[in-house]
């Protein structure tokens, strides 16, 4: 996995292609393992349903420096949790996280991997919602949020989409769409699939969804 995300060069600068935007932003991958979900983002209330992880997240990290940069800072400060994301882990706390990866054995714990993945793209959502103002046109304009499983060698796409408010809850249900298998590391073919998929990812970190949270969750800020 790591050889495939190194040759996808995912962790790569770009200049937003947004013509208002002019600062370079990085697109990096962060171990996540021990990256908890904040009690105030999980979609349940009990306490181990806080603790569902993933394995990585690509993060979008705008240049130390930058307004861009300078706001996070502040905004996750301001947090009650210190974080911009639905987790205060250290590494996660001042640049948006764009997408989750969660890996298991070949062939064991799909189910397992499903429900990591989707408790934590709910508090994901969760989160964004609660940066928006729970604004409709911020979850139409973004869609979904994309993640992927790693399952041994075969690497599958998922997308979390939001729902309708759940009943007699403040909390919106989110529907996550699978199972599209888009690569395997047991073939050459399956390999480029992955490492090209990949980059797509993170251009998508890049010219969609970090636009999209600068634009809603920062009042759209410039520079």
């Amino acid at each position: 996995m790591e050889l495939a995300l190194k040759y996808a060069n995912v962790t790569t600068h770009e200049t937003a292609h947004d013509p208002s935007n002019r600062e370079e932003i990085l697109v990096d991958v962060v171990n996540a393992t021990t990256a908890q979900i904040c009690p105030v983002h999980a979609p349940m209330t009990l306490a181990t349903q806080h603790k569902k992880r993933v394995d990585l997240c690509l993060l979008v990290e705008p240049i130390k420096g930058t307004n861009a940069a300078d706001y996070l800072s502040r905004k996750s400060q301001l947090s009650p949790h210190q974080s911009i994301n639905h987790t205060d882990f250290a590494p996660l706390r001042v640049c948006p996280i764009s997408m989750s990866i969660e890996t298991k054995l070949t062939g064991e714990e799909w189910q397992s991997a499903m429900s990591q993945q989707t408790v934590w793209l709910s508090a994901h959502w969760n989160c964004l919602d609660r940066l928006t103002n729970d604004s409709q046109l911020a979850r139409d304009e973004l869609c979904f949020l994309p993640a992927i499983i790693v399952q041994g060698h075969d690497w599958t796409f998922l997308a979390a989409t939001r729902g309708d408010l759940l009943h007699g809850r403040a909390s919106r249900q989110t529907i996550i769409w699978h199972k599209l298998c888009f690569g395997s590391t047991d073939g050459l073919r399956g390999i480029c699939q992955i490492i090209k998929v990949l980059q797509r990812l993170a251009q998508w970190s890049q010219r969609i969804y970090w636009p999209w949270f600068r634009k809603f969750a920062m009042n759209n800020l410039e520079g």
